[in-house]
């Protein structure tokens, strides 16, 4: 069993950047998923992609040289969306 000192220590030197493209990777694997279901889970990919919608509006330019790939991403994850509803 970890000691809680060490999980926290741990955290702690994670860049919260790196935990932040971690999560939106994340979310975008499960709107994939989402989306793959038949039938697709349109309600569910939407707040999904929401979600990760708010937290690259919110982080901006501060989420690093990454940025401008997490933009693109939700824009092709939004277009897969918009598919799916168009079926």
């Amino acid at each position: 069993m970890s000691d809680p000192s060490d999980v926290l220590e741990e955290m702690a030197a994670l860049e919260a950047t790196d935990l932040l493209a971690h999560h939106l990777a994340t979310l975008l694997r499960w709107c994939a998923v989402h989306l793959a279901v038949s039938p697709p889970d349109l309600a569910g990919a939407r707040l999904i992609l929401d979600c990760a919608d708010a937290t690259v509006a919110a982080g901006g330019s501060r989420l690093g040289p990454h940025f401008p790939l997490y933009v693109e991403a939700l824009k092709e994850a939004r277009q897969a969306l918009e598919r799916a509803e168009s079926r």
